[in-house]
C-alpha cells in the first residue's frame, strides 16, 4: 500500500500516468430513481432494440441540449478548464478516444449538482466552441451512447461487485464492447483494462513464492512487455523513479540528519536532482496526508446508503483533488489496492 502511494506521490508522477487511469463505473450512478434524473433520459431504447457495434445509432439523435437554457458552471467544476476534446478525420468523422472521454466524464461529474439536460447544454455550449456543427452532432450521439452504457453498468452493479476482481475485470471488458462497440471501448478502455490486468497480474506474481529472484524478475519483464506503449511508457518511467526512491531511501537509512541526507544525495544523484527529490519528498508527504484523510473519510461514511455514500466521497475528491488524482484513486479502488 504505501509503496503504491510512494511511486504515485509527486505531480511528474501522476501527470506520467494519467493515461491510464480511471474507474467510470465508481462515480455517482445515473439511474431513473435519482431525483436528480428521473426524467433525463427520454430517448433511452431498451437493450434488445439498441446496436452494438460501432455505427451511430439510429433513431436516437442526441436530445436538443439547445432548447436547455445553459447553465452556470456549478461549484465542482469553476475555475477548472474543460477537460478532453473533440477529434475528428479528414472526412469530418468523430474519432473517439480518451479525450472524449475526459469531455463528457468532465461534465458527468457534475451530476447532484446539476441534471442530466443541464450537463447536456452545458457540453453543447463547450462543443460549440471547441468544434464544428458536424462534430457537436456526432459529439452528442456519441455521448448519449456513453450515457446507456454508464446506466446499464449501473444496473448490474451489484452483480459485478459480487464477482472476483479478474472475473469482474472480464465482464466489463465484455459489456464495453457490447454496448459501446468495439472501436468506442477500445479507445475509452484499453489503457485502463491493461493497466488493471497489469496490476492484478503483478499481485498474483508477488503472491508466487514459488519463484525466485531470477525467475520473477524475468517474469517481471515480460508482463511489462505485453503493454502497449501508451501504458507501458510511462509505467517504465515510473519504475525508474522508483529504482531512484530505492537509492533515496538507502540514504536516508545511512544519513543521520537533513544536511547528511542532502550530501549524500547530492552526491549520488547531482545538484539539480537532489534538489527534486527534496522537493519530492515534501510533494510525497502532502499526498500521503490528503491520501489518509480521504481513507478516513470513506470510513466515516461507510454507514451510508451506497448511493449516498458515493455521492459523498465524489465531491469529497472533487474539492480535494485533480480530476487525474481522482482517476488514479479510483482506478486503485476498483482492483482494491487503495
Amino acid at each position: 500500500m504505501k509503496r503504491i502511494l510512494a511511486m504515485v506521490a509527486g505531480g511528474i508522477l501522476l501527470v506520467a500516468i494519467a493515461l491510464v487511469l480511471g474507474w467510470r463505473e465508481s462515480r455517482t450512478p445515473i439511474r431513473d430513481g435519482d431525483e436528480a434524473t428521473a426524467t433525463a433520459f427520454p430517448l433511452l431504447a431498451p437493450a434488445s432494440s439498441r446496436p452494438g457495434g460501432d455505427v451511430p445509432m439510429a433513431g436516437a439523435a442526441a436530445p436538443a441540449a439547445a432548447l436547455v437554457a445553459t447553465p452556470a458552471l456549478p461549484p465542482s467544476l469553476q475555475g477548472s478548464e474543460g477537460d478532453g476534446g473533440v477529434t475528428l478525420d479528414a472526412d469530418g468523422r468523430l474519432l473517439p478516444d480518451l479525450a472524449l472521454r475526459r469531455l463528457f466524464d468532465h461534465y458527468l461529474s457534475s451530476i447532484g449538482e446539476l441534471d442530466i439536460e443541464q450537463i447536456r447544454a452545458l457540453l453543447a455550449a463547450r462543443l460549440d466552441a471547441i468544434t464544428s456543427a458536424e462534430g457537436k452532432r456526432q459529439a452528442l450521439e456519441t455521448f448519449e451512447r456513453y450515457l446507456r452504457y454508464l446506466r446499464e453498468i449501473d444496473a448490474v452493479s451489484a452483480q459485478l461487485s459480487a464477482l472476483p476482481l479478474r472475473e469482474r475485470l472480464q465482464r466489463l471488458t465484455d459489456l464495453r464492447r457490447q454496448l459501446l462497440g468495439t472501436d468506442m471501448a477500445q479507445a475509452f478502455f484499453a489503457d485502463e483494462e491493461a493497466y488493471q490486468r497489469y496490476t492484478l497480474d503483478r499481485q498474483d506474481l508477488a503472491a508466487d513464492t514459488q519463484l525466485d529472484a531470477s525467475a520473477r524478475a524475468e517474469r517481471e519483464r515480460e508482463l511489462l512487455e505485453r503493454l502497449p506503449p501508451t501504458v507501458r511508457e510511462p509505467l517504465q518511467a515510473q519504475q525508474r523513479v522508483e529504482t531512484d526512491l530505492a537509492d533515496a531511501n538507502a540514504i536516508d537509512d545511512l544519513a543521520g540528519d537533513a544536511d547528511e541526507r542532502s550530501r549524500l544525495r547530492r552526491e549520488r544523484f547531482g545538484e539539480e536532482a537532489a534538489a527534486r527529490m527534496e522537493l519530492l519528498d515534501r510533494e510525497r508527504a502532502a499526498w500521503d496526508a490528503r491520501i489518509a484523510a480521504y481513507l478516513s473519510e470513506r470510513e466515516r461514511l461507510q454507514s451510508l446508503e451506497a448511493h449516498t455514500r458515493r455521492r459523498a466521497l465524489d465531491e469529497y475528491l472533487t474539492r480535494h483533488f485533480s480530476e487525474t488524482e481522482q482517476r488514479r484513486i479510483r482506478s486503485l479502488e476498483a482492483v482494491d489496492a487503495l
